[in-house]
């Protein structure tokens, strides 16, 4: 067990936002919920992944919605309705919260619901970055035959306006009505909670120390104040990064496509194909880098993380990869052909193919 104080957490969202991959939410929003946090407590405890009995319960937590999209995000203090509508169908214990997936906002995932409830956080979250698809962070329960999936969510601006819902039964349809029931012309963003499992079961599936990685990523990204050259020189040197590109973004295209930003974008004669997250990289038709394998954008000037969200032509930008053999894991979410299939539906582009377990 750990304790992580605000400087800290703070650290954990900066190393979110690297790893992030392109989505995982903006860090204003991740700092918005910071204060919100530290406004109840002024520690935040989170449990290493071997802390829980096997036996214990662990739930997930999520955001989801269209990162481009700055209209209808939820109210932080409705996570506890989100938890009342998913304990009208579970009654049973609670020993941790994890979240979905990384991101300089999913870090934060489930850290509100801790500090209201006393449920300390649990380090290991599903996946060990950001990624564009509900199931993929689901730990691999949709192969287990006859598993039924429990999910409540919560959207709303306010404790007098929200709206909330829980679902019981097969995981894929269960995410797709939590999605459409939750999803307005807006593209507002909603809280979910999912799938109490055995912490066992969890760490096993998941990517369990994403959070102490954070925090030394962070870390990197604080103390080079603002030096982006330093940053990616600490990143390669340290934890295995590859320096991809350098330029300026050219050629970006983004739509919003079922409450997701598909999209591409130019740099330094290469293209990077985006569904929320970074997806692949390639050059003169010539495969470079492809999910699971993660790249990172990084400000040339700020040496901050970039979303694809946020990111706009003429910016100048640096690219990296690490190899997600190099995250922690199993992460089965990432390695998983049906779920690959997905992206390639979303982007139009082979990744199986280029998948190297």
């Amino acid at each position: 067990m750990f304790t992580l104080d605000k400087e800290q957490a703070r650290d954990v969202l900066l190393g979110g936002a690297l790893m992030g991959a392109g989505g995982g939410g903006l860090l204003p929003y991740g700092l918005e919920t910071l204060e919100t946090v530290f406004s109840l407590t002024d520690k935040l405890t989170v449990l290493d992944s071997g802390d829980l009995a096997d036996d214990d319960i662990v739930i997930s937590t999520a955001m989801v919605g269209a990162p481009s999209t700055r209209n209808g995000r939820l109210d932080p203090m409705l996570w506890k309705k989100a938890l009342a509508a998913f304990q009208t169908n579970y009654d049973g214990p609670i020993h941790g919260i994890a979240a979905n997936e990384l991101g300089a906002f999913a870090s934060s995932n489930g850290w509100v619901l801790s500090v209201l409830t006393g449920i300390p956080v649990y380090d290991a979250p599903c996946v060990p970055r950001a990624v564009p698809y509900s199931p993929m962070c689901c730990l691999g329960l949709d192969m287990i035959p006859g598993y039924e999936s429990l999910q409540s969510a919560c959207r709303g601006s306010s404790e007098q306006e929200f709206f909330t819902i829980c679902c019981r039964g097969e995981l894929t349809e269960v995410t797709a009505a939590i999605r459409s029931a939750c999803s307005n012309a807006q593209g507002a963003s909603f809280g979910v909670i999912r799938n109490p499992v055995s912490a066992k079961y969890h760490r096993e599936h998941a990517a369990p120390g994403s959070t102490r990685l954070l925090l030394k990523l962070g870390s990197v990204i604080r103390t080079c104040q603002g030096d982006a050259e330093a940053v990616c020189e600490d990143l390669v040197k340290e934890y295995g990064f590859t320096r991809m590109a350098r330029g300026f973004v050219s050629d970006k295209k983004i739509d919003i496509v079922g409450g997701y930003d598909i999209g591409s974008f130019s740099i330094d004669g290469k293209e990077i194909v985006f569904w929320n997250e970074y997806m692949l990289m390639e050059e003169d038709g010539r495969r470079l880098v492809t999910f699971p394998d993660t790249l990172v954008t990084i400000d040339a000037e700020s040496g901050m993380p970039v979303t694809s969200a946020e990111m706009r032509n003429g910016q100048d930008l640096i690219v990296l990869s690490v190899d997600a053999k190099k995250l922690p894991g199993p992460a089965v979410g990432l390695h998983t052909e049906k779920y690959m299939r997905e992206i390639e539906k979303a982007a139009g582009r082979e990744i199986v193919r280029y998948y190297r377990p």
